[in-house]
């Protein structure tokens, strides 16, 4: 699942004319994301949410796992073994975050990042 969210970004951030190296972290950031869901929950399920607009790219990644104990991973030193991944979106991406999704059950929760200025203006990688 990984690497089709990584290589469906590519073609469509290239064919939006994006900057090669917001490609690059955009495509990065989408894969950590994927890989925490299949790493650190049983879900049964994972969607990839993808909105692009001119300004901005949002992704994310749905799955049925309601915990937010993956923020926290994010700031974990660099001798960490786990939880340096969501540093790197913490350095890539705009903003990210996490949006638990309550309710009846099954209840979810998305792990999303933002890119701004995707097109043109120069990205940390």
């Amino acid at each position: 699942m990984a690497g089709l969210t990584r290589r469906f970004l590519k073609q469509l951030l290239v064919a939006e004319g994006a900057h090669e190296t917001a490609v690059e972290a955009a495509q990065l950031c989408a894969t950590e994301l994927v890989a925490n869901v299949h790493r650190h929950t049983t879900s049964p399920t994972v969607a990839v949410e993808i909105l692009l607009t001119p300004e901005r790219l949002v992704v994310h990644v749905h799955d049925d796992a309601p915990s937010t104990t993956l923020a926290a991973a994010a700031r974990q030193g660099d001798e960490a073994e786990h939880g340096r991944g969501l540093g790197l979106v913490d350095t890539y991406a705009t903003r990210w975050g996490t949006t638990v999704y309550a309710g009846r059950p099954p209840r979810r929760k998305s792990v999303w990042f933002r890119l701004d200025a995707i097109t043109g203006a120069k990205s940390p990688l």
